[in-house]
């Protein structure tokens, strides 16, 4: 049986303060919102497995 990973791809461009990632993600990519400069807030999906390198690398509004 092959499975598949429902990704957030790299390199993805945001100018929204928040956002919601829908259930059934399970991987951000890569620098997938790096310098995302009004992101402030981001919700999270129980189904998510892994977080990619620098995936909110300098996303300087970003709180906790």
């Amino acid at each position: 049986m092959v499975q598949f990973a429902i990704v957030i791809g790299s390199k993805g461009y945001l100018v929204e303060q928040t956002i919601n990632i829908a259930n059934g993600i399970e991987v951000i990519g890569d620098y997938a919102f790096s310098q995302c400069n009004k992101l402030e807030t981001i919700y999270l999906p129980d189904s998510l497995t892994e977080v990619g390198d620098g995936a909110f690398w300098n996303c300087i509004s970003l709180t906790d």
